[in-house]
C-alpha cells in the first residue's frame, strides 16, 4: 500500500545520505603549519576577505609562509621577518619551501651527518624546496642539486618535525 508520509521521509532520508557523501570533509590542520606561495603574484590582505585592503603583494613564487589561523577560505600567515597578512586559500600551496637562514654561506652535505662529503654550499636567504626532514635534518633541493642541511639553518620547518 502507498503512503505519501513514508515517501516523504524516505526522500528526506535519501537527501540527507547524498548531502553527507556529496559533502567535502573539511579536515583540521594542527596550527601553525607551513605552506608555501603558489603564484606568481599574491596579495596580502589586512582581513579575511577581499573587503579588507591590500597590504603588500609577494611577487615571489615558492616563498616559505607559516599559517597561524583559518577564517573560512582564507589563511593568517606570517612569513620570515614576522610580517603577518591574510591570504586566500587558493594562493597557497602545500608544496614545502624554507628559507636558508646562515651567516655566509651554509655546506649542504650528501647525507644527514656534519662528517658526510659536502655537496655544494648556499647562501643565506636561498630559497630552497624541502624534500624530507627526519632526526632534525633536512633534504633540500636548490636549482636541481640536492643535500642535507641541519634543519635549524631553515626557516619553514618546525623544531623536530618530519617532512615526508
Amino acid at each position: 500500500m502507498f503512503c505519501m508520509a513514508n515517501f516523504f521521509n524516505k526522500g528526506l532520508f535519501l537527501a540527507v545520505v547524498a548531502f553527507m557523501l556529496l559533502s567535502t570533509p573539511v579536515i583540521a590542520r594542527e596550527m601553525p603549519y607551513y605552506a608555501s606561495i603558489k603564484s606568481d603574484e599574491a596579495n596580502i590582505r589586512t582581513g579575511p576577505s577581499v573587503r579588507y585592503p591590500i597590504q603588500w603583494i609577494y611577487k615571489r613564487k615558492s616563498w616559505p609562509v607559516q599559517v597561524t589561523a583559518t577564517f573560512e577560505r582564507w589563511r593568517k600567515i606570517t612569513d620570515v621577518h614576522g610580517e603577518i597578512g591574510w591570504i586566500h586559500e587558493s594562493l597557497l600551496s602545500n608544496k614545502r619551501y624554507g628559507l636558508v637562514q646562515t651567516n655566509g654561506v651554509q655546506e649542504i652535505y650528501r647525507l644527514p651527518l656534519l662528517t658526510s662529503t659536502k655537496v655544494f654550499i648556499v647562501e643565506n636567504g636561498v630559497v630552497a624546496e624541502i624534500k624530507e626532514c627526519k632526526n632534525d635534518w633536512c633534504k633540500i633541493r636548490v636549482e636541481n642539486h640536492d643535500g642535507w642541511i641541519q634543519s635549524e639553518k631553515v626557516w619553514g620547518v618546525g623544531k623536530g618535525e618530519v617532512v615526508e
